[in-house]
């Protein structure tokens, strides 16, 4: 497996963007709204992430990566203190996303241990993350991670809401 993660810059900021919004289209056609997966998709989408991405990066954000896997972009990430005001202490796995491309062949495994490494550099000894309760497999994956199931919480997007199962691992060294 030849891999590479990449921290988030301005010269990747565009695949990241890209990634981001056809991961989404893949892994949550269904489930989601089709008229919002389209919209993400579109140069008007993806042009507005963009441009919030590069407002992102100009404010200091370092916590953000791409995954190569024989030279294209094919997974995000995106980590740090967790956003959840039930957990302000610990990190969070803010998004990790793969192409249907490459699932189901260690790299999800890879970006989470990167994650787990990156957030114990940070100095936090537990982390959470949250996921779809209709994504079947992203609940099983973090279950054999090793994640357990703390609680729910509730995601918006335009005109829906999503139940998001949370889970918690300890990571202190």
């Amino acid at each position: 497996m030849e891999y590479e993660i990449v921290e988030k810059s301005l010269e990747n900021v565009e695949d990241y963007v890209r990634v981001n919004a056809l991961a989404w289209k893949e892994t949550y056609q269904g489930i989601v709204d089709q008229e919002f997966l389209d919209f993400i998709n579109s140069e008007v989408g993806i042009q507005e992430s963009v441009e919030r991405q590069k407002k992102k990066l100009s404010l200091g954000d370092k916590s953000s990566y791409l995954l190569k896997v024989n030279q294209k972009y094919v997974g995000i990430l995106s980590l740090g203190t967790s956003l959840d005001s039930c957990f302000p202490e610990g990190g969070e796995i803010q998004a990790i996303y793969l192409l249907n491309e490459v699932t189901h062949q260690g790299y999800g495994t890879i970006l989470f241990d990167f994650s787990v490494s990156k957030l114990q550099e940070m100095g936090f000894r537990q982390m959470i993350i949250s996921c779809l309760q209709d994504n079947v497999s992203a609940n099983q994956f973090y279950q054999h991670k090793g994640g357990k199931k703390i609680g729910t919480r509730v995601f918006k997007l335009p005109n829906q809401e999503f139940i998001e199962n949370v889970y918690l691992f300890d990571i202190g060294k």
